[in-house]
């Protein structure tokens, strides 16, 4: 209707803070995989290699696990 706030999705708290939230989000990723790198070097370069052997239906399937579970602590934390 004219003149009536348009409502936001559940998740969207307000329109600007979809993109910092991501942007946050970006930078911890990039937070946590520098520490596995830098605290256990020989172990990361173990994973990538036994990932490289992995089947891609495998690594997509993992994958889509890791991410499915991802939307849900984060619908489950937003609620």
């Amino acid at each position: 209707m004219p003149g009536e706030a348009a409502r936001l999705p559940w998740f969207i708290s307000e329109p600007v803070s979809i993109v910092n939230d991501f942007l946050t989000a970006l930078a911890l990723v990039f937070v946590i995989e520098g520490l596995l790198y830098a605290v256990a070097p020989g172990a990361m370069q173990d994973m990538a290699q036994k990932a490289s052997q992995m089947p891609a239906a495998a690594l997509r399937r993992y994958g889509l696990m890791a991410a499915c579970i991802g939307v849900a602590a984060v619908a489950l934390i937003r609620a």
